[in-house]
């Protein structure tokens, strides 16, 4: 499938970008009813993220009730597909600790672990009717995104419109980063990611208002992202793992764990260190920066 660009322009005005984008993305996931390949399921959830990302860049200005509601739509249509997505993520990342673990000892623990797996996963597969059922009621429900997304009124000074989200995600983003560095938490790291993901997204948004730093900054956001977004994967595939002692041995669900830990330590401490120079900003400072480069380039 052809990707989306999920950018503003210099020469189309934000209401009517944003509302061509919402409507292109919607679109796309209901397209092709019969593909329900781990790629497609994948894309779908991306696309469903995106538009999660579009209300919450316009929270300030649409009321509670409204955003909440369409917000908790999109919540449950992505959760919706996550039983067709997290076997496969679980496979995945046995196959990367297959390849990176340094002891024999240790990839033979996860090469039996990914089999033991690989195993369950090709049993327990939904059928094809039940997955395109899914899908079906994820299709359902961008429409009904879509929708009240066009209802909304957006026909506002465009900086009034994008800005203070702008401002609150990043903000959000910071304080999440130091609650993960201060606790070390799983849930905390998992919630530092979904900011830092939609930040990013804001900021490939933005980027032909000040392509020179902000194109640069979308590319280290997403490497950000890339990062924590494995460490949680890890953390789901430590709590399978777990469930899966009795078929896979004690012992060697012990070994994979460990190895498990070990790389989410290195990936938490480069996280860290990465968000320390990404989001040291103080917000208003930031965001008033990013707002004169916008008044240049609307000019």
């Amino acid at each position: 499938m052809r990707e989306i660009e999920f950018k503003f322009t210099q020469s189309e005005p934000i209401p009517e970008r944003m509302r061509r984008i919402y409507a292109a993305l919607s679109t796309r996931i209901g397209e092709d009813g019969t593909d329900i390949s781990h790629e497609r399921i994948h894309d779908t959830r991306t696309n469903i993220k995106k538009l999660r990302a579009l209300w919450h860049l316009i929270r300030p200005i649409v009321a509670k009730d409204i955003y909440e509601r369409n917000n908790q739509r999109l919540r449950n249509a992505a959760h919706g597909l996550s039983p067709l997505r997290d076997p496969h993520m679980a496979a995945e990342q046995l196959e990367e600790l297959v390849k990176r673990a340094a002891s024999k000892k240790v990839r033979a623990a996860c090469a039996h672990s990914l089999e033991v797996i690989a195993s369950q996963n090709s049993a327990r597969q939904p059928a094809a009717g039940e997955a395109r059922e899914k899908l079906e009621r994820v299709w359902k429900e961008m429409r009904e995104s879509l929708r009240q997304f066009s209802k909304l009124d957006l026909d506002k000074d465009e900086w009034v419109l994008i800005g203070p989200g702008l401002q609150r995600m990043y903000r959000t983003a910071r304080r999440r980063m130091k609650k993960a560095r201060k606790n070390d938490d799983d849930h905390d790291f998992h919630n530092w990611r979904k900011a830092a993901k939609y930040y990013m997204y804001y900021v490939e948004l933005l980027s032909f208002v000040w392509p020179e730093t902000l194109e640069k900054e979308a590319e280290r956001l997403k490497a950000l992202e890339q990062a924590l977004g494995e460490d949680h994967d890890l953390t789901m595939l430590a709590e399978r793992l777990d469930q899966e002692k009795a078929a896979i041995g004690r012992d060697v669900v012990s070994d994979v764990l460990g190895e498990i830990d070990k790389r989410k330590k290195a990936l938490r401490r480069q996280s860290l260190k990465d968000g320390e120079e990404l989001f040291a900003r103080k917000p208003k400072k930031l965001i008033a920066k990013i707002a004169r480069h916008w008044q240049k380039a609307r000019a």
